[in-house]
């Protein structure tokens, strides 16, 4: 049996057909993402910093986002003694594409910044924490950066 792609309404109320139906595209994008391990501590190797990079891009025809990039920096055995425990921080920026920008009056972009920890309380039990900052949440002018 066949596939058929989705097809999505365009985010600009006056993109039509000659009929004067909204003009609908297909979904695509693309995504990269990157890790390596940045250091290693010489009397554990389990113990270091180890980081990560992504990069994607949609289409802006029809998403609210038409790329976005992050990057995260993760250290295991940050606490002497704690070897399973993870510190973490995190920052993600989000485009708006122009076609969702212009008509909702929206801000340029999102940005997110995380920070976590993971304490392994004992096998199969850990404990998560984690802070956000939100700067432009949802890109709506009317919101304020916000702590999660």
């Amino acid at each position: 049996m066949p596939v058929h792609p989705a097809y999505y309404i365009d985010l600009d109320p006056a993109a039509v057909d000659a009929f004067g139906n909204p003009l609908r595209h297909i979904s695509q994008g693309a995504y990269f993402l990157a890790e390596r391990t940045l250091f290693v501590e010489k009397d554990y190797t389990a113990q270091g910093l180890s980081g990560f990079a992504r990069f994607g891009a949609a289409s802006r025809d029809i998403h609210q986002t038409d790329c976005g990039r992050g990057a995260l920096a993760c250290y295991h055995c940050l606490i002497s003694g704690r070897g399973d425990d993870i510190a973490g921080i995190a920052v993600t920026f989000n485009h708006a594409s122009d076609k969702y920008r212009l008509p909702n009056n929206a801000e340029g972009s999102q940005i997110n910044v995380e920070a976590t920890y993971r304490a392994q309380i004992k096998p199969g039990l850990a404990l998560q924490p984690t802070l956000q900052y939100i700067l432009n949440p949802n890109m709506n002018p009317i919101l304020k950066n916000a702590f999660v």
